[in-house]
């Protein structure tokens, strides 16, 4: 089996060798003190910092316009009361992929290809919180248009964020429109920001922010068929006939200082699929004596066509670093989601949720329960991580995957072994690289799940790609 394709091999080992100059002066300068902490919700992140949702928490709780304008970072105009910030990201990612079963597979043994992610932002502010943010996004495959010079569809061109911020009384704020929405380590509401795409909401947000505790209520329409898909709405359709909708609340409370506490209700309606599911509970993080924790329990219920939905999910972090040369750290983790036996009952479904963080970065599993087979999923793992540079991050994962209901007729619940090797590099202040090459050892539980024959279990499974990510 060919493994890696020469052309794109020759890109991820150029990148490699830029990081050499890192790794010569590795015993000469330390790691940043936050990363002693590395946490795993902060894994992501260090791709793309222009996204990362924990600074934009901070600043909200501030009360002024900083949760609104952060994106944009590279010119800021000011006049008067108002301001002007315009940003740009251009994000390259190479990928080679000798995956048989990885879900992006399309059946051949290896593949090479190249995603691209520009984006061109501008928020307008008042000084008294108003402000209109847009944010043009281009995601395409290189080569992807067979013919540049008369290719005009621009298939992969959109709005990515268009939306207006409201203030309504003093620390109270509405956010209409086209926006990001990310509640907590993004494990049921996020960005997905790893993919070039990410995701969006057409949705209004309502925020009441203080200095220990804050509000949200949202309401988003993630689907609308009753309209021309040109910006209209026909006379004399049912409008609610076809509608999925998604909502909720969502608080954060700081109990203590370094202890952080969240609470939530999720609504997301299906009318076609007569799918109705609320989700439940809570998510809390900090730290004590130098070990961090992160823990989280959701519950759901309501109704799957004729069947009565009962799930439940739960998860563990622990993590510890040490205050020496290259910021040694090791983190432990425990999560389970439920499943069933195909009835849709005691499935755990993650809703919108960024799961490229969480259950490995060969991303058998983004889309749960449809990529578990409604088995549910059970993720035993850890990292090891330091820093042997200031602008140098290393990182080892391992991922122990199974099933948490017995599968239908009998059979394995091991899912297989993913093991994820990954470097973080911050090349300047506005530029990252990271490269990342991942290995999976199926087990004998996923055929039945992925539809493929147990004889293709028979080897590993092979995943590597370079991010080279640029922000102005």
């Amino acid at each position: 089996m060919k493994l890696f394709h020469a052309p794109l091999f020759s890109i991820l080992s150029a990148g490699l060798l830029a990081l050499a100059p890192f790794a010569a002066t590795a015993q000469t300068e330390g790691a940043p003190e936050a990363a002693a902490e590395a946490p795993a919700e902060e894994a992501v992140a260090a791709e793309a910092p222009a996204e990362a949702p924990a600074e934009e928490a901070k600043a909200a709780k501030k009360g002024d316009c900083a949760s609104h304008c952060a994106k944009p970072e590279g010119i800021v105009i000011e006049k008067g009361p108002f301001a002007l910030k315009i940003g740009a990201q251009l994000r390259a990612r190479g990928i080679v992929d000798s995956s048989r079963l990885n879900l992006l597979d399309d059946g051949l043994f290896d593949r090479e290809y190249v995603t691209q992610r520009a984006r061109l932002g501008a928020i307008f502010s008042h000084e008294g919180g108003a402000a209109i943010g847009l944010q043009l996004q281009d995601s395409r495959v290189w080569g992807e248009e067979l013919d540049t010079l008369n290719d005009f569809d621009a298939n992969g061109l959109d709005l990515h964020e268009a939306y207006a911020v409201v203030p309504i009384y003093e620390k109270l704020k509405l956010k209409l429109g086209r926006q990001e929405i990310v509640f907590d380590n993004s494990r049921l509401v996020g960005n997905v920001g790893w993919v070039q795409r990410a995701r969006s909401f057409d949705a209004a947000r309502m925020t009441y922010a203080r200095e220990r505790f804050d509000l949200d209520l949202f309401y988003a329409l993630v689907s609308e068929t009753d309209t021309d898909g040109d910006g209209s709405v026909p006379s004399g359709a049912d409008a609610r006939s076809a509608d999925v909708t998604f909502g909720g609340v969502h608080s954060n409370l700081k109990v203590a200082e370094g202890h952080l506490l969240s609470l939530a209700y999720y609504n997301r309606s299906d009318v076609p699929a007569r799918h109705y599911r609320h989700t439940v509970g809570g998510y809390a993080q900090g730290k004590v004596a130098g070990l961090g924790y992160t823990g989280e329990l959701f519950f759901q219920f309501g109704r799957n066509q004729d069947e009565v939905v009962s799930a439940w999910m739960s998860a563990l972090h622990l993590s510890y670093g040490l205050e020496a040369t290259a910021k040694p750290a090791l983190e432990l983790w425990f999560e389970y989601l439920s499943g069933d036996d195909g009835s849709g009952r005691g499935a755990f479904d993650t809703l919108y949720a960024t799961n490229h963080k969480f259950y490995g970065e060969m991303d058998y599993f983004l889309n749960i329960p449809v990529h578990s087979g409604g088995l549910g999923l059970m993720d035993v793992g850890g990292r090891l991580s330091a820093s042997p540079h200031a602008k140098l991050q290393t990182q080892v994962d391992l991922h122990l995957l199974g099933a948490t209901a017995a599968p239908v007729g009998g059979g394995s619940s091991n899912f297989g072994v993913e093991l994820d090797f990954k470097l973080i590099a911050s090349i300047s202040q506005k530029v990252g690289v990271r490269f990342l090459y991942g290995i999976f050892l199926p087990g004998d539980g996923l055929a039945a799940v992925k539809g493929v024959d147990q004889a293709d279990l028979t080897g590993l499974e092979h995943f590597a790609y370079l991010t080279v990510d640029l922000k102005l």
